[in-house]
């Protein structure tokens, strides 16, 4: 089997950026319906409806990294974000 890269380059150059940014978006509204599905399902009938969508839009935005070389601006923006939340939750503890 080909590598996770190759297999990226082949899908960006048989699509193209435009395509692939289209699919991301796509995906992602799949994910939220499955998000909002499973959210009313009870007893987790639609698990693997979530954890299909998820791995879909898992993978585009891999591809994305990839291509846009964006690993770096991403982690940055992910620990920013994360030292947000945990200031929000510190504060709500200490509020509770």
């Amino acid at each position: 089997m080909a590598s996770k890269e190759q297999i990226y380059d082949a899908a960006w150059g048989k699509w193209g950026k435009n395509s692939q940014m289209q699919m991301l978006a796509e995906e992602c509204c799949e994910l939220a319906q499955a998000a909002l599905k499973q959210n009313r399902e009870h007893n987790g009938r639609d698990i693997d409806s979530l954890c299909e969508e998820t791995a879909d839009v898992e993978l585009l935005i891999e591809s994305m990294r990839y291509h846009l070389k964006l690993d770096e601006k991403i982690d940055e923006w992910k620990e920013k974000k994360l030292r947000r939340l945990a200031h929000i939750l510190e504060a709500t503890n200490e509020n509770s």
